[in-house]
C-alpha cells in the first residue's frame, strides 16, 4: 500500500479526495465488521441467524466513491492492511512512493492454507462469516478486487487472494463462487495485462477484458484492479445458506490488497442482526416450541416486535411493553419464524418454532 504525505492547509481531506472510509466500529456506531457485511450485503427481506469475524478490526470498514469514476459507489470494504482516511489507507495520489504497505499482525490461517486452493502461506486474512435465510432467488455479488501486487508480482509466489464460498441447499460445503463465467479464481494471477514482472520475467495477458487501469489523477494507491464482477448465484428462497468472505496477503505480510463489494441497492441500515441483543443478553422465549403462546421478560420501556416467516415476510406486529409480554401464536401454520424484537437502541432476533 502507498503512503500520502499531504500539506494541508485549511482543507479537509474528504473534499480533497472525494473518497470516504471508516473502519466498522467508526462508520456504524461501534459494530462488528460482520454486523456491518450483514447490513450491506443482504436484501430487507433476509433473515441472519448467526454471523461472525476473525482478523483485524481495523482491516474491515465502509466507503463511499460518490462523485468519482470508481465503478462501484458504496459498500463494504476489506484491506489486508488497515484502514484509516489520513492518507495512510487505502486511497492516495498513485504517483506517492511506491511500494510501501502494511502488516495488520494478523498471522498465518493454518485452515486456509489448505482451504479453497488460493491461500497457502496467508497472512494479514480478514474472514466474515453469517448464515442466513434469503427471501429472494439469488445471491449477488458486485464486487472489485483491487492489489498493490500488480504489475511487478504477477507470475510470483506473491499472490495475494479472496474468496466467496457458498454452503446449502445444492451447494457443498464452501462451495467457491468467486469465479470468472470460464471457472478462473478472481486474482492478480488470473487478471491482468501482459508486462515483466520484478524478476524481469515476461508474462502474457489474461482475462484482459476484467483488468481496468488506475488513471494517473485518480486518488487511489493500488497499482491495479478489476473491472465491476457481477457474482450471481441461485439460492432457494426460505432455506438457510452460510456465506464466507476471505481476504488474505499469500507469500509475504506486505503490498495489501483489497476487495470492494457493492451494497445491495434495497439494503438498509437497520437489518438486524442476532448478534445485537437488548442489554447485551439473549431474551428467553418460553415455551418454545410452542402451539399457543409464546411469553419473554422484555427489559426496556417500550419496543416493537416483528414476528416474520422463513420466507422474509412479516406476519404478525405487537407493541412490547416493559416486563412479561405474552404472544399468541396458535393461528399461524407450523413452522420456523423469527421473533425480531426492536427498541430505540437496539434490536435482537429470537428463532421461534410453532408446532
Amino acid at each position: 500500500m502507498k503512503y500520502l504525505l499531504l500539506l494541508f492547509i485549511g482543507v479537509p481531506f474528504l473534499s480533497f479526495s472525494q473518497w470516504y472510509l471508516k473502519n466498522s466500529y467508526e462508520s456504524a456506531g461501534g459494530i462488528s465488521p460482520d454486523s456491518l457485511a450483514t447490513r450491506l450485503l443482504t436484501t430487507p427481506g433476509d433473515i441472519i441467524l448467526n454471523s461472525s469475524f476473525s482478523g483485524n478490526v481495523n482491516s474491515v470498514g465502509y466507503f463511499n466513491t460518490e462523485n468519482t469514476t470508481f465503478a462501484i459507489e458504496k459498500g463494504l470494504y476489506m484491506t489486508t492492511g488497515y484502514i484509516f482516511d489520513d492518507g495512510n489507507g487505502p486511497f492516495g495520489w498513485n504517483a506517492s512512493v511506491d511500494n510501501v504497505s502494511s502488516d495488520n499482525l494478523i498471522p498465518n490461517n493454518v485452515y486456509l492454507d489448505t482451504t479453497f486452493g488460493v491461500f497457502e502461506n496467508n497472512f494479514n486474512a480478514s474472514i466474515i462469516e453469517y448464515t442466513f435465510v434469503p427471501s429472494t432467488d439469488s445471491i449477488i455479488f458486485n464486487l472489485i478486487f483491487a492489489s498493490e501486487e500488480y504489475p511487478e508480482y504477477v507470475g510470483s509466489s506473491f499472490n495475494d487472494a479472496f474468496s466467496i464460498s457458498l454452503s446449502g441447499l445444492g451447494y457443498s460445503e464452501n462451495t467457491l463462487i468467486s469465479k470468472l463465467p470460464n471457472g478462473d479464481v478472481i486474482s492478480v494471477e488470473n487478471i491482468h495485462p501482459s508486462g515483466v514482472n520484478e524478476g524481469g520475467q515476461y508474462y502474457p495477458s489474461v482475462n484482459l477484458e476484467y483488468y481496468d487501469t488506475v488513471p494517473d489523477v485518480f486518488n487511489f494507491s493500488f497499482d491495479g484492479y478489476t473491472r465491476k464482477i457481477r457474482l450471481s448465484n441461485p439460492v432457494q428462497p426460505g432455506q438457510e445458506y452460510h456465506v464466507m468472505i476471505v481476504l488474505a496477503d499469500v507469500g509475504d505480510k506486505m503490498y495489501d490488497s483489497a476487495l470492494f463489494i457493492s451494497m445491495c441497492e434495497t439494503c438498509s441500515s437497520g437489518l438486524l442482526d442476532v448478534n445485537e441483543t437488548i442489554t447485551g443478553k439473549k431474551l428467553v422465549l418460553y415455551p418454545n416450541p410452542s402451539e399457543n403462546k409464546v411469553s419473554f421478560n422484555y427489559p426496556d420501556e417500550k419496543g416493537v416486535l416483528y414476528v416474520v416467516n422463513a420466507f422474509g415476510q412479516e406476519v404478525e406486529r405487537e407493541e412490547l411493553v416493559k416486563g412479561n409480554n405474552t404472544i399468541s401464536v396458535h393461528e399461524l401454520p407450523k413452522g420456523t419464524y423469527f421473533f425480531k424484537i426492536v427498541s430505540d437502541s437496539s434490536s435482537t432476533v429470537e428463532k421461534v418454532i410453532v408446532a
